[in-house]
């Protein structure tokens, strides 16, 4: 995981977002352009006023909206997404080989 340089203030989480699909659903290769940003990724650091309640900690794989309240950084050749916890809407669960989450 990528040791992350940014310390979140407030509300808000670090999240290393996922790299845009090369190819599409046909299997053809995508040019940059055509590349939709990634909506989901890692969380890799959390502010100290999130909400406990939120469960979010470091490593959690969410899904965020990228709307208003993100802010996208590139430090290092590394891209990071701050987010507003309220922007974070789900967190992906591990699945087992037959897809049903892992802890259910």
């Amino acid at each position: 995981m990528t040791e992350c340089p940014l310390e979140p203030m407030g509300e808000y989480v670090i999240v290393r977002p996922d790299e845009p699909d090369a190819r599409s659903p046909g299997g053809i290769y995508l040019p940059d352009s055509a590349k939709r940003p990634q909506s989901t990724g890692i969380v890799l650091a959390v502010g100290r006023e999130v909400d406990p309640l939120s469960a979010l900690s470091v490593g959690d794989r969410v899904f965020y909206y990228r709307g208003a309240n993100h802010f996208d950084v590139r430090l290092s050749d590394h891209r990071f997404v701050a987010v507003h916890q309220d922007c974070v809407f789900a967190r992906i669960r591990p699945a087992v080989p037959d897809g049903v989450p892992a802890d259910l």
